[in-house]
């Protein structure tokens, strides 16, 4: 599906300005983020590096709290996204929803570990998704028959997390 040249202006401006992570602005643009990604590399090969308008933006505003925040923001929609496909993609077997939710918390996880100096409040919200992460692995693997009951509660509960943290 081709989409405006107005919402491709948008996400970019979205993302380069240090608002929004790519993941964050691709849904915030309805744009699917392969689509965002593709069009961030053609640019880039057209001579229009978002990454580098990206740091300059940082760099002249002295933001780094915001994009730190907005990097967090958006890792936070992909751990919701992805939990929520894996809920619902009924044709993924067991150990390979297992092994996304391991690779989703690494990567949550690492994105903490790297903004853990920048904001310190950011530790006590690592702590509490850590928790509810680990909560989620204990129920796969002992009580399976739960798994379902358990993403549907976590959907209603990650708004609640979101807003204390």
């Amino acid at each position: 599906m081709a989409h405006p040249q107005e919402v491709r202006e948008k996400l970019r401006q979205l993302y380069v300005s240090g608002n929004q992570t790519l993941e964050t602005a691709a849904v915030m643009c309805q744009v699917p983020l392969a689509t965002a990604r593709g069009w961030k590399k053609s640019a880039k090969d057209k001579g229009d590096d978002w990454d580098k308008i990206r740091a300059a933006y940082t760099l002249a505003g002295g933001d780094v709290e915001a994009v730190a925040r907005a990097m967090i923001a958006g890792q936070i929609v992909q751990y919701e996204t992805v939990m929520k496909e894996l809920q619902t993609n009924t044709s993924l077997e067991t150990m390979d929803k297992v092994k996304a939710i391991s690779m989703l918390s690494d990567s949550y996880n690492k994105t903490m570990a790297a903004h853990k100096r920048l904001l310190p409040e950011v530790h006590e919200a690592s702590v509490a998704i850590k928790t509810i992460d680990l909560l989620s692995q204990h129920i796969k693997q002992k009580f399976p028959h739960l798994n379902n009951d358990f993403l549907n509660v976590f959907e209603s509960f990650m708004p609640i997390v979101e807003q204390e943290f």
